[in-house]
C-alpha cells in the first residue's frame, strides 16, 4: 500500500502545486536523472518528470 499512497500523494501534489513549484521540481528531477546510477530509480524519476511536464503543458494551453 505504500506505493499506492505515494502515487496518490504525488497526483494530489501535482494538481495542487503552483506553477513555480512545478518548475522547481522539474529542475530538481532533471539534475537527479543525470546523476542517478540505478536504472529503476532513473525510470521512476523520468515517469514523474513526464507527469510534471504534462501538467505544465495542460496549464500553458488553458
Amino acid at each position: 500500500m505504500g506505493t499506492v499512497f505515494d502515487m496518490q500523494a504525488f497526483y494530489r501534489w501535482l494538481a495542487e502545486a503552483s506553477d513555480k513549484e512545478l518548475v522547481q521540481r522539474h529542475s530538481i528531477l532533471l539534475v537527479f536523472i543525470k546523476n542517478v546510477e540505478t536504472v529503476s530509480t532513473r525510470e521512476n524519476a523520468q515517469f514523474h518528470l513526464r507527469k510534471i511536464e504534462e501538467e505544465m503543458l495542460v496549464r500553458a494551453l488553458k
